[in-house]
């Protein structure tokens, strides 16, 4: 069927199946060829473009969906509620609950169903119902949908059994009812979704609506627009016969007790019958029945009136053989079956075995289940004997069986459909609870409530919402089944998008990999189905499109059987005995409703009344010849196609030239809808030219009916490409099912009142320069400067018009690339409007009844929020129009009363100019709120575009226009296009296009690409190289200059030198996509990966990254650039991280798990050990590799151990953070090798020379008195320092300082305060060293080891402000030792309750000069000009290499003790409560933290293993224990005892002091990890609790050890 054009000029016609002259009904009427010929072609032509716009006017693209749902709410809905019935309530039958009376039943019965229009509450108890519109439900958020209201009759009443006359009645006793109470009222059941634009939306009664471009169809479920999409399903109607799994005819059914199969089974124990050994068995209610048996069950007398009932010609001996196979194996089973009271009883017997029996007799289950549209038995018995023929007919070859992927055996499910099956589920459902609701009141003497109380209407409501809502739709056999893909999101990228979701068709599978031909294209598609809109991927054939004339049926609901009388049909005998003798049968909707002698007579009589309008256009009549049959349908979903009637073309002389409309062809029989099988009785032409030439050398072809033009086989978004037929298939699919929907337009004539969370809009759309016949049909007339008075449909296209040349410019444009005039993008060339809203909720406390708590009660407003900036927002939590808002500003302020934060943050690469600010509220208690950003864009370097012809291409280059070749007329490109494009991709469809476009650009008539009916070739070239008298001269030449091809001779834009190839260049309509750079590009070192594939995550705003694949890795092979690959691929890959147990060498996966107390906690944990001690952790993919082949922790210690060695000997300087000091280094100072905790630093080892790296803690500002919080840093532009970013902690302060270090050494360079703080400082500590030498300074306490660590001067500044210079001899400072030659001074700090005065002019930073003198940091002031003084204040380096302590506050003091420990459980006198551990960072320890186990005690401790010695233990201490000891643990050591609690005064104090020198006079506490703990300064320290924990340890035995 889809032949190429160079076969349609040799072929022409369109037939389906065999058609000669005696098949054809109306060879008889056909017209002659010369009365077509006197038309005239023309005349033709235009008549079938009229006609086509006719059609599209009246039926529209979505008239399928609105004419569904509106014969669902006409009749559905009602047939819904009458297939209940009367509903009884029994009662529950519970002798406890029963009182004196008989018992109490009720039943309830619907009535008629009424619905009201859309309408809302208004919000208060005052405020009456609105009109509902679909606008009010897209902004609130609300389901736009209409209350059913529904006749209940309820009656409650009791039963009586008494006696009647059996003499004249026939019955011993009678069961009287005697009603108790009655109920007759109309009530709602529930809420129901309205579609718009349906009859009973609200917009069909207003003359404009909110949009242009909106035709409805679709539903508003909570804000969001939902559509159906066409479901494909077996058809219900006609017999299903299948060899599959053996050879059967099934009569289908959506109920399952009125299925019926019959099935040629073999059967093996008829030894004397010879060749086959099959018969003949029905399965029906679950039961496998003989069909003898039942045959004799239903009325038959005998064996012969069976055998006639079949009616089966042949003499085949296999056939006779099937029959006394049957025969005898109902003897076997059933003796006497040939009386009927036999037969019935052994099918009683058979149902009565099954799992669910029918609770009728056996006469009344035959009559209600076996055929029940048949009444008669004698009718049911024909009718199974037509099911046993066709079953044998198949078996012997004379019958096809039915292919499943042929529409003639398919129905489309739409709203009508799908509706009613879904509200059936959940009427049942609130019919369930409202019986057993029901049943507790029908007790004693209970009241009987309103039946409101019962039967919840919420039920239905919700959950039509949440089917729609999820997609979940209930199965159409399986009623505890749900499927997925019936409701979808209706997309609004552009209006073609929005128009090709409401055409789509879905066929539901179990399973996509085995669907057998079902993604191949039927010849039933043909016109019907496009067959080239598809998607590409796993849903490939099974996702389709309309074709852009193809409708889908309405149930019709008259009866036909009296036009069928009428038009010669006789009616079916009522009885088993009276032969056919070879009568046509006739089935209406699959019913066997009669017969007639001459079928051919009885056919074209229909089809006439069909065109005399005297039966429904819908009707679809097939005249099956070979089998005898005459099929008429007037089912729902069958896909019809307008055809002309060429017999009746030459009435079109009656409409020349006056005004009709669609339907008067129709009743004239000019125009009728063809279905499936009906086509195949029919000889149709492609064309009027195939009407009125003949074939040479064939005999004129005898036409019933004609195409009104080819494109109309295809979809919509297929038939508007230009010259489709040019192009690879592929290619088109990818323009119709893609680009097409991805491309960027005017989406809506309404942006003011939609909130779509995403939209786009072209500033600049354009209509192309070319026209197709499906644009101009669904285009607007009476245009007056439009091409023949019609404007085309302006939304169907979505792009620009562009210059584009085919040519290779510098490279740039390699592969799919492509490269743009950046002139023409300034000028607004596909500039673009980016639109996206930000929506939040809170809960509306006026319409809140339920006490909420604190936390929950949300509202909007502007806090100080701690996720991001608040700086465009007003009081009310929104921002102002035209705010310019930037990543991580918060766009909508929501906090709670208790004071949490949920405001709604802009997240990374997120930004935009605020566009509108919407808020408002509904009717269940929600206020919305939603914040749209609009931004602006051009056209950027890695941008998506595409042509019509699925050639798409990114942006590569950016080309100024002066360096563009051009023309002799000075045209130059917009686009260049590499010429390798089209051979590779198969799209010479485009270069037609840009060479049509060309001849039209220079004022050529022929403007058509229609798909099927394009130009020829000589045709453009015709028009590109002709011109008239009256061209003027300008165009003479510039026609002249082309080639035969349309080629031009350009000049290079650079050298201004002529191009010696000529050059293709032409206006080509290209699209802009969604896919742009600043959406799509991500780029970044390090961030977040795939805990699996250590790929970067996808998301860009999680700092997702691009995932290096292979053609990442080709495009820059490509570009040689291998040494970027190493780099990309090895040096700045992603950083991973994992965990290697120590002990097992195994990988420590991090979890969730549970700790004592009933708590969580999440983080690694070594399920071989099942502990957390030995763990460690590994920075980069090669530490992986090692761990997991088995390379032992221990090594890589020593080696980073022995680089540290290599550190020492260096001349690089060291930054000491934990002291804040940064000295020199000094040779002559004896070093312990140190680790790499020890050191602060990362140590990395390249060809035996050291480097040196300093950490991020080396950045710490100098403390000028308060606490301030890093937020960010960066490089400084032109130098190698790094500036970091300071905020101060303190809560709404807006002071700020930017501090700037040196790259190599990380010294302090520069500081620079912006603002004043408007709080008092934090409380002042003052720095005391300590040291058993000490040298005092005014009010400072120094300690001479720290100048002996570094061989220096210090100067200190006093209280005063003046400064001293403390020098220290060299004799002294050789004398005096650190611990374990650490080069780190340790310090103590005092608190101070007196004022920060020690500080010079506001901020001072004291360091030595190299010459040791002391130097004062110059101190800058600045205040910005305003209503309140800002103060800056700059604080820059002199020559000083290093600084001094300078002023640091701290939390709480600290002690250290070492211990010989293998945990952290040594008894010191306290008992404690382990509440955690975690790994240190950037080492291989775990620390464990205890609380005291007392009540609110604050004490507490951490313990860990010591970095230089693996077997003693390091105890830190925090806090005070504010309760004593408790009592003491017997020990057996004589020499182990307990310290009792210090006294308070000193001399106690003094004396414990002494005795702890006197136990361990080379021990040392440290607080804050850096400053000795020696002598009486102990107790001012850590307090006496403190002490007691320290002399406890000491006095059991645990030796305290230097750290």
């Amino acid at each position: 069927m889809g032949a190429s054009s160079d076969y349609m000029e040799d072929v022409g016609p369109s037939s389906k199946g065999e058609v000669d002259d005696m098949d054809m009904d109306m060879d008889e009427d056909l017209m002659d060829t010369t009365n077509l010929n006197e038309l005239g072609k023309e005349t033709l032509q235009s008549f079938c473009k009229k006609a086509a716009s006719l059609f599209f006017d009246e039926y529209g693209l979505i008239s399928h969906q609105i004419n569904s749902y509106n014969a669902f709410i006409n009749s559905g809905l009602q047939r819904v509620f009458d297939s209940f019935g009367e509903v009884a309530v029994e009662p529950g039958y519970d002798s406890s609950k029963q009182k004196d009376g008989e018992w109490k039943r009720a039943s309830v019965r619907f009535g008629k169903v009424t619905l009201d229009r859309p309408s809302f509450w208004g919000g208060t108890s005052s405020d009456a119902e609105h009109n509902m519109f679909p606008r009010h439900a897209r902004l609130q958020n609300m389901t736009y949908s209409a209350r059913m209201k529904i006749h209940v009759d309820v009656q409650v009443f009791t039963q009586t059994v008494g006696r009647s006359d059996k003499f004249k009645t026939g019955i011993d006793k009678v069961v009287q009812k005697n009603v108790v109470h009655t109920e007759n009222r109309e009530i709602i059941i529930g809420r129901i979704p309205v579609m718009v634009k349906s009859d009973l939306c609200w917009l069909t009664t207003v003359e404009k609506g909110d949009c242009d471009f909106d035709h409805g169809g679709y539903f508003l479920i909570k804000g969001a627009e939902k559509v159906f999409i066409a479901q494909e399903q077996i058809c219900m109607k006609r017999l299903w016969i299948s060899n599959n799994q053996g050879w059967t005819v099934s009569y289908k059914s959506e109920v399952k007790r009125n299925r019926l199969i019959v099935r040629l089974v073999e059967l093996s124990k008829l030894e004397y019958i010879k060749g086959e050994k099959k018969g003949l068995c029905v399965y029906f209610l679950s039961t496998e029945i003989p069909l003898w048996i039942l045959f004799f069950a239903l009325g038959v007398r005998s064996d012969k009136e069976v055998i006639d009932l079949i009616d089966y010609d042949s003499n085949d001996a296999s056939i006779v053989n099937i029959f006394f196979a049957s025969i005898h194996d109902s003897d076997e089973k059933c003796e006497h079956f040939r009386r009927e009271d036999r037969a019935l009883d052994y099918v009683d017997k058979l149902l009565k075995k099954t799992r669910f029996p029918p609770k009728e007799s056996i006469e009344d289950a035959i009559s209600a289940y076996l055929f029940p549209r048949l009444n008669s038995r004698w009718h049911k018995a024909r009718f199974l004997g037509y099911m046993v023929k066709c079953l044998l007919e198949a078996y012997t070859g004379h019958r096809k069986c039915d292919n499943r992927d042929s529409f003639r055996n398919k129905r489309f499910e739409l709203a009508s459909e799908l509706l009613e099956r879904e509200l059936k589920v959940h009427v049942s459902h609130a019919l369930r609870r409202m019986t057993k609701a029901l049943q507790r009141d029908l007790y004693g003497d209970r009241d009987v409530h309103p039946i409101e109380h019962y039967l919840d209407a919420s039920i239905v409501t919700n959950g039509l919402t949440r089917a729609f809502s999820t997609g979940a739709w209930c199965h159409p056999f399986k009623w505890m089944e749900r499927v997925s893909g019936v409701v979808g999101n209706l997309g609004r990228a552009n209006p073609l998008q929005t128009m090709i979701d409401l055409r789509k068709t879905r066929q539901q599978v179990l399973y996509t990999g085995k669907v057998g031909d079902a993604r191949y294209p039927h010849p039933s598609h043909w016109g019907r189905v496009c067959f080239l809109s598809t998607p590409d991927g796993e849903n490939c054939g099974l996702v389709k499109n309309l074709a852009v004339t193809g409708v889908v049926s309405t149930n019709i609901s008259e009866s036909l059987v009296d036009k069928l009388f009428d038009s010669g049909m006789e009616e079916l005998v009522d009885d088993t005995y009276t032969k056919l003798d070879g009568k046509h049968k006739v089935f209406l909707n699959g019913e066997w409703v009669g017969v007639c002698e001459d079928s051919c007579l009885v056919v074209g009589e229909l089809r006439s009344m069909r065109r005399r309008r005297e039966l429904p256009y819908q009707v679809e009549i097939k005249r099956d010849e070979q089998q005898r049959e005459v099929r008429i349908f007037s089912d729902a979903g069958r896909i019809l196609r307008p055809l002309l009637v060429v017999e009746n073309l030459d009435k079109i002389k009656a409409f020349k030239g006056g005004n009709y409309i669609f339907t008067s062809l129709l009743d004239k029989g000019i125009i009728e809808f063809i279905g499936t099988e009906e086509e195949e009785d029919c000889c149709t032409a492609w064309g009027i030219k195939f009407l009125l030439a003949d074939i040479e050398g064939k005999q004129p072809m005898k036409y019933t009916h004609c195409e009104l033009d080819m494109s109309f086989l295809l979809g919509l978004s297929c038939g508007i490409i230009p010259f489709a037929n040019h192009d690879h298939a592929r290619r088109v699919l990818y323009q119709a099912q893609k680009h097409s929907q991805q491309a960027i337009g005017f989406s809506t004539t309404n942006p003011n009142i939609r909130v779509d969370t995403l939209s786009h809009q072209l500033h600049y759309p354009q209509r192309p320069l070319f026209r197709t016949m499906i644009s101009d049909c669904l285009g607007k007339p009476g245009y007056p400067l439009g091409h023949n008075a019609v404007l085309p449909k302006p939304e169907l296209f979505n792009g620009q018009n562009a210059i584009v040349a085919v040519n290779v410019h510098l490279g740039y444009n390699q592969e799919d690339s492509l490269v743009m005039n950046r002139a023409s993008l300034e000028r607004g060339m596909f500039r673009s409007e980016h639109i996206r809203s930000y929506k939040a909720e809170v809960d509306n406390k006026e319409l809140t009844d339920k006490r909420r708590k604190s936390e929950d009660s949300i509202t909007f407003g502007k806090i100080q929020s701690k996720i991001g900036r608040v700086d465009s927002l007003d009081d009310d939590g929104f921002p102002f129009i035209g705010a310019n808002m930037q990543s991580g500003d918060i766009v909508i302020g929501k906090c709670a009363e208790s004071g949490a934060d949920h405001s709604v943050k802009l997240k990374h690469t997120e930004r935009g100019m605020v566009q509108k600010v919407v808020l408002s509220s509904n009717d269940e208690g929600k206020n919305f709120a939603v914040v749209s950003l609009r931004q602006v864009r051009s056209p950027c370097l890695g941008d998506k575009f595409s042509s019509m012809h699925g050639q798409k291409g990114v942006l590569g280059f950016l080309e100024s226009q002066e360096n563009f070749p051009f023309t002799i007329q000075g045209v130059v490109p917009d686009i260049v296009i590499n010429p390798h494009a089209f051979p590779s991709r198969q799209t010479p469809g485009q270069l037609l296009e840009a060479a049509l476009g060309k001849g039209i650009a220079c004022g050529g008539s022929k403007r058509y690409a229609t798909p099927f009916s394009t130009l020829s070739v000589d045709d453009i070239i015709d028009q590109l190289h002709s011109y008239s008298e009256s061209d003027n001269l300008l165009n003479m030449y510039n026609r002249a200059n082309f080639s035969r091809w349309g080629n031009e001779r350009v000049y290079n834009g650079r050298t201004g030198e002529m191009v010696r190839s000529l050059i293709f260049m032409g206006p080509t309509f290209y699209q802009r996509l969604v896919h742009m750079a600043e959406d799509k590009v991500k780029f970044r070192n390090t961030g977040p990966v795939h805990p699996l594939t250590r790929q970067p995550v996808a998301d860009r705003k999680r700092f997702g990254g691009i995932k290096f694949g292979e053609m990442e890795r080709d495009c820059l092979i490509a570009h040689g650039a291998s040494a970027n690959l190493h780099e990309r691929l090895f040096t700045l890959s992603d950083s991973s991280e994992m965990h290697i147990c120590q002990k097992c060498k195994n990988v420590a996966n991090v979890i969730q798990r549970a700790v004592p107390g009933g708590r969580k906690i999440r983080g690694p944990y070594c399920r071989v050990c099942e502990s957390v001690d030995d763990l460690i952790k590994g920075g980069n993919e090669m530490f992986q590799q090692d761990a997991c082949a088995g390379t032992k922790p221990e090594a890589d210690r020593v080696q980073l151990e022995h680089q540290a060695e290599c550190a020492n000997t260096s001349s690089e300087v060291l930054s000491l953070t934990p002291a804040v000091i940064s000295v020199p280094y000094s040779a002559s100072v004896p070093q312990k090798p140190m680790s790499m905790r020890a050191l602060g630093l990362v140590i990395n080892q390249k060809n035996s020379d050291c480097e040196t790296r300093h950490p991020h803690v080396v950045e710490s500002p100098p403390a000028d008195g308060y606490n301030w919080r890093k937020y960010g840093r960066k490089l400084v532009k032109g130098s190698k320092n790094l500036r970091s970013y300071y905020r101060c902690v303190y809560s709404s302060c807006h002071a700020k300082k930017k501090v700037q270090h040196c790259d190599r050494s990380g010294r302090v360079v520069d500081v620079v305060y912006i603002g004043d703080h408007h709080h008092d400082p934090p409380q002042e500590k003052r720095i005391r060293v300590v040291s058993s030498a000490k040298h005092t300074i005014g009010s400072q306490v120094v300690d001479p080891s720290v100048q002996k660590l570094v061989g220096l001067d210090i100067s200190v500044c006093s209280a005063d402000g003046r400064h001293s210079s403390l020098n220290v001899p060299e004799s002294e400072q050789q004398s005096s030792s650190i611990s374990n030659g650490n080069a780190g001074a340790r310090i103590k700090e005092k608190s101070d309750d007196e004022t920060e005065s020690k500080r010079c002019s506001g901020s001072s930073a004291v360091g030595p000069q190299q010459n040791g003198s002391c130097g004062i940091a110059s101190t800058q002031v600045q205040e910005k000009h305003g209503a309140e003084p800002r103060l800056k204040i700059r604080i820059k380096e002199r020559s000083a290499p290093c600084s001094v302590p300078v002023w640091k506050t701290m939390k709480e003091p600290e002690i250290i003790i070492h211990t010989v420990s293998d945990d952290g459980s040594s008894n010191d006198g306290y008992r404690w409560r382990k509440y955690g551990q975690k790994m240190l960072k950037g080492n291989s320890l775990v620390r464990s933290y205890y609380r005291c186990s007392s009540s609110a005690c604050p004490a507490h401790k951490h313990v860990e293993r010591a970095t230089d010695d693996a077997t003693s233990t390091t105890v830190t201490y925090e806090g005070k224990h504010d309760h004593d000891m408790p009592a003491p643990k017997k020990r057996q050591c004589s020499e182990s005892r307990l310290i009792s609690p210090a006294a308070s005064t000193d001399d106690a104090r003094c004396k414990k002091n002494r005795s702890l020198s006197s136990r361990m006079p080379s021990s040392r506490c440290s607080v804050d990890g850096e400053v000795d703990m020696m002598g009486e300064k102990i107790s001012k320290l850590g307090g006496e609790q403190a002490l007691e924990s320290a002399q406890t340890l000491l006095s059991i035995g645990i030796d305290l050890k230097p750290r």
